[in-house]
């Protein structure tokens, strides 16, 4: 059986850790997480943008890896849509290949996390509440310029579980 990659989607600390690892646990499977989070720790600095090809290849090999494992669900906390609209925003550049390859990979659903909850600090990992809605609005235009369908997840951990899980069994009914 195919495993379905599920995507989570949103600016930073808007849940999407949290969720991924809550969906993988309801559902039995294994979540990606990101891997900007573990190079940023062994780095010790934010990304330049000649360390962006690298990220993007430690998120694809995890991802890869993590779905010969899955139970038909592979949970993926953030793709390459979300690194090439980070750097965008934060680099102000994004690498041809990663752009290309942000287009070639394809997930089964997207959710999108809302930026409705408050913004938690981790320091070295997350610039400022104040990018935060703005980054959200670039996802969501990256989204509608690419024609992909996403369901929105709003409010409180609970609220976004139900809403997720709603979408996820309707995936897997089809």
């Amino acid at each position: 059986m195919r495993v379905q990659r599920i995507a989570l989607l949103g600016a930073e600390s808007t849940g999407k850790t949290t969720l991924a690892q809550a969906l993988a646990s309801a559902y039995r499977t294994v979540w990606v997480p990101e891997y900007l989070r573990e190079w940023v720790a062994v780095n010790d600095r934010l990304p330049r943008l000649g360390d962006v090809e690298t990220i993007a290849a430690g998120q694809t090999a995890a991802e890869d890896r993590l779905a010969k494992q899955a139970n038909r669900l592979l949970f993926c906390d953030t793709t390459l849509l979300m690194t090439e609209v980070y750097n965008r925003f934060y680099l102000h550049a994004c690498p041809e290949p990663i752009v290309r390859a942000s287009h070639d990979r394809t997930y089964d659903l997207y959710l999108l996390a809302g930026t409705d909850i408050p913004w938690k600090a981790d320091f070295g990992q997350r610039d400022a509440p104040e990018a935060r809605d703005a980054v959200q609005h670039l996802i969501v235009s990256e989204l509608e310029d690419r024609g992909i369908s996403w369901t929105a997840l709003p409010g409180s951990l609970t609220l976004r579980l139900q809403v997720a899980r709603q979408a996820i069994d309707r995936l897997l009914a089809v």
